[in-house]
């Protein structure tokens, strides 16, 4: 899988202690989440003591019919480490399901606690992410990949271009900007479709699209191709 082409979420090690946090108080207020993205890469840079340096991991996750995948990755090499899957198994059992581990002297313990914790991570980040909209910033990456050929005769490598969008939150303007007014333009609106993961009972269920608002007049909908 090219992991640079899916949309990230960048954060510090010290931003995701800061979302556990607000998460740990505020957790039981939420029965139900929204998946701000169904696909991508969630980032935590910072320094690490053990190895003298600073580091950045990576945790892939995928929203699915049936639960979630995730796939914990050595993002200097791009490789996958071991990978999981959150469903609906896990409220009888209490494990994930389609465990794969590719990296030696790990204890099954361990295994599930680092599965855990980034699993919890990650949830935490999208209730995050819905409930404070206003500081989420977000950045358009343009690269390029140079793809080689798959036959050396008479054929050439050619570069694919890479566009994806890089997530931070500006904690900054979380005390600033929580309290703006705003004036609405528009009675009734289009909500888009959307996955949401209900925690009690492990179920992942697709909304679709609905008019949203109590007036007549609806905006309307514009498409860019």
């Amino acid at each position: 899988m090219d992991y640079n082409k899916l949309n990230k979420i960048m954060l510090s090690n010290d931003d995701a202690v800061k979302i556990l946090e607000w998460d740990s108080e505020n957790h039981k207020r939420f029965s139900s989440i929204e998946f701000p993205l169904a696909e991508g890469v969630l980032l935590l840079s910072g320094y690490v003591e053990m190895v003298n340096m600073n580091l950045t991991t990576g945790v892939y996750f995928k929203v699915e019919s049936d639960g979630m995948l995730f796939a914990i990755l050595d993002w200097q090499t791009r490789t996958e480490l071991a990978s999981y899957k959150m469903d609906a198994s896990m409220v009888e059992t209490g494990k994930f399901s389609n465990v794969k581990v590719y990296q030696q002297g790990i204890s099954d313990e361990q295994m599930e606690k680092d599965f855990k914790r980034q699993a919890h991570l990650v949830m935490a980040i999208f209730q995050y992410m819905n409930h404070h909209k206003h500081i989420v910033e977000s950045k358009i990456v343009r690269t390029s990949k140079v793809k080689k050929a798959k036959h050396k005769s008479g054929s050439k490598n050619r570069v694919v271009k890479l566009t994806s969008v890089e997530y931070r939150i500006d904690f900054a303007k979380e005390n600033t900007d929580e309290k703006r007014s705003y004036e609405r333009k528009t009675e009734s609106w289009h909500q888009k479709g959307f996955w949401r993961y209900y925690k009690k009972s492990g179920k992942t269920v697709w909304i679709a699209e609905q008019i949203k608002g109590s007036g007549k007049n609806i905006e309307p909908k514009t498409y860019k191709m």
